[in-house]
């Protein structure tokens, strides 16, 4: 009997059983044909997603992401964080947001971005549009970021009367960066960050901006500063970045500015003059570079007039620019410049050499000089004093020059030593 029941149930069992091995089967190699159809169909594209908030000196890191790979087959699959790199470490200075790419590394063709947000917390905010003052706002927000945000041009303050410089818990939250919003679109910013030092940033400069008299004058901690391309109105950068003593670079000068004077003066960490190739407009350099005293490289705008003092006390400048034959006003361009030894030449244009090489005392060389200028005094004074210089060139003026050196003198005129009795009328007479 017992043998009949059994015999009854034998055949469902076996079905039983057999469809149990088959789930068991289907349950372990899908996933591994799957697996198997993903690996090998290749990654086409990725996609990012990253809901973290992130305050000035927060890191951002790979595992703060959600990065997905979208594969040929249209297969989808989540990548560890070591299968991906990122461009950004940290947050942006400024703005809202900060955009981070994402590539693969397998193929670093294939990448994506994504927008992460930046902390900030408005502190404080002042109107200052014009001529409507609400259309614009200087906000102050935590980070220490001061953002330009509304619409059109702002106002022209007096007598350095700027709103954010007298907020009373500047100590508590300061201004670490300048920004500016799209539609705002100043013409002048004479004087708006002067001797902020706390600011070490500027994010841009808006491109209708025509004067940057002054602007970041006194600003000692600043570090760097944004392109000026698109600034194709700027004409007037007078004592710009004069004093930015942490400044090691400038930005090329466009190439409609007129007067850079005491663009630079006292940065005592740049090393390089900025491009002036394009500066065709610049027709006053007075001072521009004066007291650079680590400047090794110097450069003259192709069209300049006036270039009094422009690297007066440059002590590191060792060679002297191209003087363009625009150049009427060389007085104390290079006074001081004690290690300043290889010379060009001086055109005739020029009218005003008064302490032009005054202290430079390691000129040598042949020096081309076609001037007849009507100011020379002290032009060589404490010059060539351990080395010769042999002055040569269509001025009529080179004895009398050689003589301003002083009795020790080791500068000599076309190969032979200066006609002490020598005498000099830039007029003729």
């Amino acid at each position: 009997m017992i043998k009949d029941i059994l015999n009854t149930f034998k055949k469902p069992l076996i079905v039983l059983g057999v469809i149990v091995v088959v789930f068991i089967a289907l349950r372990v190699i899908l996933p591994v044909v799957n697996n198997a159809t993903i690996n090998n169909s290749p990654i086409v594209e990725i996609k990012a997603e990253n809901d973290v908030s992130y305050a000035q000196g927060d890191e951002i890191s790979p595992s703060d992401f959600t990065v997905t790979a979208i594969h040929e087959s249209g297969k989808e699959n989540t990548l560890s964080s070591d299968e991906f790199t990122i461009d950004r470490k940290s947050p942006r200075r400024t703005g809202k947001t900060t955009s981070v790419e994402i590539a693969l590394k397998s193929d670093e063709k294939i990448k994506t971005k994504v927008n992460v947000s930046n902390e900030r917390n408005k502190v404080v905010s002042f109107e200052c549009g014009f001529p409507d003052v609400t259309k614009v706002r200087a906000v102050l927000y935590s980070n220490g970021e001061l953002c330009f945000e509304g619409e059109g041009d702002v106002l022209r303050y007096e007598d350095g009367a700027y709103p954010w410089m007298d907020y009373d818990t500047m100590d508590e939250s300061p201004i670490t960066a300048v920004s500016f919003e799209e539609d705002v679109t100043p013409a002048y910013l004479d004087g708006y960050f002067a001797n902020i030092e706390t600011l070490t940033y500027v994010a841009n400069i808006p491109d209708t901006v025509e004067s940057l008299n002054g602007t970041f004058s006194g600003c000692i901690a600043l570090t760097r500063l944004p392109d000026l391309d698109d600034c194709t109105k700027l004409q007037d950068m007078t004592g710009a970045f004069m004093e930015c003593t942490a400044l090691t670079e400038i930005p090329a000068i466009p190439e409609n500015v007129r007067t850079i004077d005491s663009m630079c003066s006292g940065c005592i960490l740049l090393q390089d003059s900025p491009d002036l190739s394009e500066a065709t407009s610049v027709i006053s350099s007075i001072a521009t570079f004066s007291g650079c005293s680590v400047l090794t490289n110097a450069e003259v705008a192709p069209q300049t007039v006036n270039m009094s003092e422009m690297f007066e006390s440059c002590i590191n400048l060792k060679e002297m620019p191209e003087i363009p034959a625009t150049v009427t006003n060389m007085d104390s361009a290079f006074n001081n410049n004690a290690s300043l030894s290889v010379v060009t030449s001086i055109p005739a244009s020029v009218q005003h050499l008064s302490n032009a090489f005054n202290g430079c005392s390691k000129l040598t060389g042949t020096f081309q000089i076609d001037a007849d200028p009507e100011d020379y005094q002290s032009i060589f004074a404490e010059a060539a004093i351990a080395t010769d210089l042999d002055l040569t060139g269509a001025s009529s003026a080179l004895d009398v020059m050689a003589l301003t050196a002083g009795e020790d003198t080791h500068i000599t005129v076309n190969g032979a030593a200066p006609d002490p009795e020598a005498e000099y009328d830039p007029d003729g007479i």
